[in-house]
């Protein structure tokens, strides 16, 4: 029983029977003549993983039902899936059971921030990529970013399939998001702290049927580096520097209350408390510089006279200046 659902080509005898199994699951049979004592054999089918949920698991059951006579004859002590249910003999009933789990692979989330070394008062724009593998499913998608205390939000500057969207998931790769029924920022939440939340909301991202790459998701935004934290201290005296991080939440139901009529965005970043599964956290680093300008001067007086007597009125006194910033 194959709970994705879907045909599978079939080796052998293998019949694919349809979704006929529980809860709608595609079920395969195979019919073996006969297997020799000691022997076994592998019964194999390919299957293509359509939709699941990110961050669960697929369970893949078999069962397996045999006789000890072959067909027709009903002989008196013939051993079925049936015989002698209930008794402690191992030998009694021909039928077993087994099962495999296939575990799927999470989202993935990365940031990063340009230029990674940044004078106070300066520009800087960070970039969350948001990596999911194909097949899958991500209901409530939902990044999360805390931009640290030291660092002003300045704007949104949008959200791009980079790679692995067809025209339907989404839209075409490279095409820009933010102002479509995908991808939509929430208003910044400042907190006490002097951090700042935002968020980007994907809504129920389908699993991509069509798509056979891993879809891309990149989003950026431009922050600047304030002169003071929110407890007066300087940024410049920041140690570790600030860094903030960005993460992908997802619900493993089809929405937060179970449903998949979630088609409104938040009006402001959800708490992350409120979803049962999250990428990795990706962090970036950006050091504060604060610029320093010192100025030197010095001054040689050459002596008269090749240097036998001192300089007089007129003679050349070759100076120096020195600007560092």
């Amino acid at each position: 029983t194959n709970p994705g659902g879907g045909p599978a080509p079939c080796v052998g005898s293998g019949e694919y029977l349809g979704t006929t199994g529980p809860a709608g699951a595609a079920q395969i049979r195979f019919d073996v003549t006969s297997i020799a004592p000691d022997a076994s054999v592998d019964l194999r089918y390919d299957v293509k993983l359509v939709e699941a949920i990110a961050g669960t698991s697929i369970v893949n059951a078999a069962a397996a039902t045999a006789t000890s006579l072959p067909d027709p004859e009903d002989n008196e002590g013939e051993r079925t899936s049936t015989s002698i249910d209930g008794s402690s003999d191992p030998y009694a009933g021909y039928a077993d059971a087994a099962g495999t789990s296939l575990e799927l692979d999470d989202p993935t989330s990365t940031k990063s921030v340009d230029p990674s070394n940044a004078t106070i008062g300066e520009d800087v724009q960070y970039t969350v990529s948001i990596t999911i593998p194909p097949g899958l499913f991500v209901p409530d998608a939902t990044v999360l970013d805390t931009l640290p205390d030291g660092l002003d939000f300045v704007s949104f500057d949008g959200v791009t399939c980079a790679s692995g969207c067809s025209t339907s998931t989404p839209s075409g790769a490279g095409t820009d998001l933010s102002g479509g029924a995908l991808a939509l920022p929430a208003a910044p939440s400042e907190n006490p702290d002097g951090t700042t939340d935002l968020a980007w909301w994907f809504g129920d991202i389908d699993g991509g049927a069509a798509e056979t790459d891993a879809r891309v998701f990149e989003i950026t935004y431009t922050a600047r580096i304030d002169d003071t934290f929110s407890d007066a201290s300087p940024v410049r005296d920041a140690s570790p520097n600030p860094t903030n991080s960005a993460a992908l939440y997802w619900n493993e139901g089809s929405g937060a209350d179970g449903t998949e009529d979630d088609s409104s965005p938040p009006a402001a970043p959800a708490d992350p408390s409120s979803f049962t599964n999250s990428t990795t956290p990706a962090t970036a680093p950006v050091d504060p510089r604060e610029p320093v300008i010192t100025l030197d001067k010095s001054e040689t007086t050459a002596p008269a006279d090749n240097g036998t007597t001192p300089a007089d009125e007129g003679d050349i006194a070759p100076g120096t200046t020195g600007l560092t910033y």
